[in-house]
């Protein structure tokens, strides 16, 4: 018997690969029957794709069952096709866990990177059968996991059969999982942004059954409900479309619409409407907002990357790239966090250019945003000791990020003022740093009598806004008019130059308009008058946002923001602040690794969240209400 030959029928066996693997695996990637679908649709899809690439006309039929118990539980999900099916030893192959199976991995634009999904999806949510039809040869197997280890059992083994090729795949549903009723599950299904090019295809048919309660309108009483699912895009006019060469991603090609209405978003939802749909040779990969969640004025705008290095570097067999569990990109990779940044910045002026037109056209008083910039100060005061961030921060600049390629001391050249310190901060890619511990670079001038340094060697920790770099700060003093030196850093054989010149000090100088705060993580607090928000506060690009039309905000607040100093609207608003404070903070802190994730990333974002508000709740409170 070869390596890949199936066993004789009733042979039961071990999956390949350590047990606890296997687990762990389908347990992330297969939470709910919306997920187990997804793999198995795109399964079949790429089985079509097959045999299409070889000139094979297929009518693309796709058969989605589903059965709803009375608790509204999940009974059992199947989905047929009549594609290519599978031999015996094809069969048997994909037993196999981790394998690069992958069409795309072979030159073709089809899904599943590392060879899991149909094996996750059955041991995801319980035991499952897979019956497969090639050529007048019937092979089935049964898989499930019993104490301890993924196991299989082989039911068929090439027996003849009149059955037409394809495949079908039954999973007896043993996890307490609940399904929404037939008409929420079709939307879900649908606006999958996995599934829509699938559903929208003309050349495929899916269709979609539901058995048992929940799938007719009834309010009681088992029935059954079958309807062919199709992806209808919003109704929206293009804002940008075109072709953006990058350093390291190379080519992207990105479509921008907006919407005629505000479109539903959450991060945690891939059936969401809003956000851009990446994809690489046609394949979709994952759901952004580039940074805008918690920006409702963002939800107007959907749209598509296209990102064709992708593909040719997930050929290359590098994992780095997405996610293990299989949910997306990992946009803290070098090359992805180029491409998050260039869509970030293109995102950026439609959702400001949108913003201004739901705006209304009050303004805020200037006392109140005197206030306003006040709070904000307080709020990077915390903000720095909660992120161990230096008193001045740096002045990297989003557009700087990507131009870091070695060890870099910024500002370029420094101005101080006699005998005050000014400060300089070094950054070094991580991806040039290799070891465990975090590298220490020193620091030298050229001048030892009228300059100094302090302190003479830095060690450098993950940025908090830009993850892909180390940074580190020291400080460079002068004590007279003209002083002047060149600064150095060096680790291992690496080195910058900076320089560093006093001048006068300037006794006064005149004010500006108040328009926010230039530096620190929190800039200002505005107002924003999307229509039916999700949120009543948020905050985007360093701007705590109040969303006026969240029920009763505007009521207490006033439409200017004048009502903030009566005893009420100051307690909300000191409310609003602190809530969009902690949960910034919280977020941050678990991605730099100051808090451990734990094996629940909601539980320990609460745990965070709610350390934060007892912590800083009576100080916010004191500054906004008595300031």
């Amino acid at each position: 018997m070869s390596e890949f030959s199936l066993p004789p029928e009733g042979h039961e066996g071990k999956l390949e690969v350590v047990h606890r693997v296997i687990k762990h695996s389908a347990d992330l990637t297969i939470r709910s029957p919306l997920e187990a679908i997804v793999e198995l649709v795109t399964n079949s899809d790429d089985s079509y794709k097959r045999l299409e690439a070889k000139g094979i006309k297929v009518k693309g039929d796709i058969h989605i069952r589903i059965r709803r118990k009375k608790n509204g539980k999940c009974e059992f999900i199947q989905v047929i096709d009549h594609a290519e099916g599978m031999d015996s030893s094809t069969l048997y192959r994909a037993l196999r866990f981790g394998g690069a199976t992958s069409g795309l991995l072979e030159g073709q634009s089809v899904r599943g990177f590392f060879g899991r999904g149909l094996k996750e999806a059955i041991i995801g949510l319980g035991k499952g059968t897979i019956a497969t039809y090639k050529d007048g040869k019937e092979s089935a197997v049964e898989i499930w996991w019993e104490k301890g280890e993924a196991k299989f059992k082989v039911l068929t083994r090439e027996r003849p059969t009149n059955m037409p090729n394809g495949t079908s795949v039954f999973i007896e549903v043993h996890k307490e999982v609940s399904l929404p009723t037939f008409k929420t599950l079709r939307r879900m299904i649908e606006n999958h942004y996995s599934l829509r090019k699938i559903c929208e295809n003309p050349h495929r048919k899916v269709k979609f059954t539901m058995e048992g309660f929940g799938a007719l309108k009834a309010r009681s009483g088992e029935g059954g409900r079958t309807e062919f699912l199709s992806f209808i895009p919003p109704s929206s006019v293009l804002k940008k479309a075109g072709k953006f060469t990058l350093s390291k991603a190379g080519e992207i090609t990105i479509k921008i619409y907006e919407s005629k209405e505000k479109l539903n978003f959450s991060p945690s939802d891939p059936s969401s409407l809003a956000g851009i749909v990446i994809t690489t040779e046609g394949i979709p990969l994952d759901l952004q907002l580039f940074g805008f969640d918690s920006d409702e004025t963002a939800y107007y705008f959907w749209g598509e990357l296209d990102w064709p290095l992708l593909g040719e570097l997930l050929r290359q067999d590098d994992p780095s790239l997405l996610n293990p569990h299989r949910c997306g990109i990992n946009w803290r990779h070098q090359i992805c966090q180029e491409v998050y940044q260039a869509v970030h910045t293109i995102l950026k002026k439609l959702v400001e250019a949108k913003s201004k037109e739901l705006e209304a056209k009050e303004e805020i008083s200037p006392a109140h945003q005197q206030k306003i910039h006040k709070i904000c100060r307080m709020l990077n005061k915390l903000a720095r000791k909660e992120l161990s961030i230096s008193e001045e921060g740096d002045s990297l600049k989003e557009e700087e990020e990507a131009s870091i390629e070695s060890l870099t001391i910024r500002p370029e050249i420094g101005y101080g003022r006699p005998s005050v310190p000014r400060q300089f901060t070094v950054y070094l890619p991580k991806e040039i740093c290799k070891g465990k511990n975090p590298p220490i670079v020193k620091i030298e001038v050229d001048s030892q009598d009228n300059v100094i340094v302090k302190p003479k060697s830095v060690t450098l920790y993950t940025h908090p806004k830009y993850v892909s770099l180390l940074y580190g700060s020291f400080e460079v003093t002068g004590f007279h008019e003209g002083d002047e030196a060149y600064v150095y850093a060096k680790w291992k054989n690496l080195e910058d130059m900076a320089h560093f010149l006093v001048k006068k000090s300037e006794s006064s100088r005149k004010r500006g308009k108040l328009s926010g705060i230039r530096k620190g993580l929190f800039k200002n607090i505005t107002r924003d008058y999307t229509p039916n928000p999700q949120q009543r506060v948020g905050l985007v690009d360093g701007e705590i946002k109040i969303y006026m039309n969240f029920p009763c905000i505007k009521n207490y607040l006033g439409p200017k923001l004048e009502k903030i100093e009566e005893p009420r609207g100051s307690v909300l608003f000191a409310e609003l602040i602190c809530e969009a404070f902690c949960k910034f903070i919280a977020r941050r802190r678990l991605d730099l690794g100051l808090e451990p994730s734990g094996p629940s990333p909601i539980d320990a974002f609460n745990s965070v969240y709610n350390r934060l508000l007892r912590n800083y709740y009576s100080v916010i409170h004191r500054t906004v209400v008595s300031g």
